[in-house]
């Protein structure tokens, strides 16, 4: 390069700095930078705070592995002291698109304890306790460990789950690292960690087999700094390691403020059960789920939970039980000890639900109003209501509608047809989102009403071809 060119003569502070944002446009911008030149190969090879994050994509490197060791090792090498960020993408579904990396697992086993965030997605359980394990105790207490974010995603998730009880607990030893804050898991149990949880904020487990009652309580008694929990596959009794579970157990949980479950529907029983036996006072969001529509729903139990807990909920989604005649009173119920909600999504309604939301606080009596604070309503189901109540619950939405951008959000599963008129222009002004068999319904009424017919027509015979 001419020593005329202007970013020649930068002091090797400013080009350093320079360098750094490179990180911003590419991963591999390093390497980029030191075939420019020598001077600038010079700058960017003495530089750690440009090596500082390292990002594999096996699936991409298959036929280069030695490539992929030696690259690494020189990329760790470089980064100096300083904490690292490591990602290694391989995949869910092939076991074996990590054999024959061996070595590159334990290299990074070697600077394990510097990493401050960890994400090892689609690797074998066996290439994860050589990362772990690399470090004796002798060794590692001679590090500072900087982990605070681990995600751990095993491939073949299914086939790991079902080995679960043939696996011996503890199976990694993760318990010198103690500033884990976030953590991410798939495929694996905490009953397979010795952990320190002790500064864990946020949690989530995407499991396909159950997380029994027993392993949720553990991890919520063995965290109690978490502030946001998400459980797919939350269901059943008695796991591995763990004393059984009993309801006269109460646990109380200062600091958990979000809570997404999914339940596993052959335990028909876990909500009740679990809500029985905790108590969250900080507890502000909540978002229940089913794999199928079977759960039992008790809203004396929630009801009991959210007077006994006094937190402030604020968001509720309950996508886990059809609302019917049978138990719409008794969810109405707990919906009625929750004031505060502002934010209401539901699997199913009935007219009940939109009669009690059109009643307006001047009409309630000695009643406390139904959802006062009500402003976004999603809902997700068949359309077991009629329009007319539904219209009838609108002024509540239209009262916030300069707050609130989008009000009510509706995903309906039934047959697609014309609204009213004058609904239709109601839901158009209040920006509301109403899809049915993935057409936008207010549109179509509207194109309807305002003498687009043969737009309408078009579209319809399109749907069925």
């Amino acid at each position: 390069m001419l020593l005329s060119d202007p970013a020649q003569r930068l002091p090797v502070e400013i080009m350093d700095r320079i360098f750094a944002f490179t990180q911003l446009v590419d991963l591999l911008g390093p390497w980029f930078l030191g075939a420019v030149c020598r001077s600038w190969r010079t700058i960017a090879w003495s530089s750690p705070e440009l090596w500082t994050y390292l990002y594999i994509q096996l699936g991409c490197l298959k036929k280069r592995r030695p490539l992929i060791i030696d690259i690494t090792s020189q990329w760790l090498a470089r980064s100096g002291t300083l904490p690292l960020s490591v990602q290694i993408e391989g995949s869910r579904w092939d076991d074996n698109l990590t054999d024959g990396l061996s070595p590159l697992f334990d290299l990074l086993g070697e600077y394990v304890g510097r990493c401050q965030v960890l994400i090892l997605n689609g690797v074998k359980v066996d290439d994860i306790t050589r990362v772990f394990n690399k470090i004796d105790n002798q060794t590692f207490r001679e590090i500072d460990s900087n982990l605070e974010h681990m995600e751990l995603v095993f491939p073949n998730t299914t086939q790991f789950e079902r080995r679960r009880n043939e696996l011996e607990p503890h199976l990694l030893d993760l318990s010198r690292y103690d500033r884990l804050s976030k953590v991410e898991l798939a495929g694996v149990f905490p009953s397979h960690f010795r952990t320190n949880w002790s500064k864990l904020t946020e949690a989530s487990l995407w499991l396909n087999s159950h997380l029994v009652l027993e392993e949720f309580i553990g991890l919520l008694e063995a965290a109690p700094r978490l502030v946001r929990c998400k459980v797919r596959g939350l269901g059943g009794y008695a796991g591995q390691g763990f004393p059984r579970f009993h309801s006269s157990h109460r646990l109380v949980h200062k600091h958990l403020d979000y809570l997404r479950l999914v339940i596993d529907y052959q335990y028909p029983r876990t909500i009740e059960t679990l809500f029985s036996a905790i108590t969250l006072p900080s507890l502000t969001d909540l978002d229940l789920k089913s794999f199928g529509d079977d759960l039992y729903f008790s809203g004396n139990v929630m009801t009991s939970f959210i007077e006994r807990s006094g937190c402030v909920l604020r968001g509720l989604r309950a996508d886990f039980c059809p609302i019917n005649s049978e138990n719409e009173e008794d969810f109405n119920r707990f919906l009625q000890a929750s004031p505060h909600i502002t934010t209401l999504g539901l699997l199913s309604v009935t007219d009940c639900f939109f009669n009690r939301l059109a009643i307006r606080p001047e009409d309630c009596g000695d009643d406390l109003p139904f959802l006062p604070s009500l402003g976004e309503f999603q809902y997700l189901g068949g359309r077991t209501f009629s329009w007319q109540a539904f219209e009838q619950s609108l002024w509540r939405f239209e009262a916030k509608a300069k707050v609130v951008d989008r009000p009510i959000y509706m995903s309906l599963r039934s047959e697609f047809e014309i609204l009213e008129e004058s609904l239709t222009r109601r839901l158009a002004i209040l920006n509301v989102d109403v899809h049915c068999r993935r057409r936008n319904l207010i549109t179509a009424s509207l194109d309807h009403w305002d003498g687009n017919v043969e737009q309408i027509v078009d579209e319809d015979e399109e749907e069925d071809t």
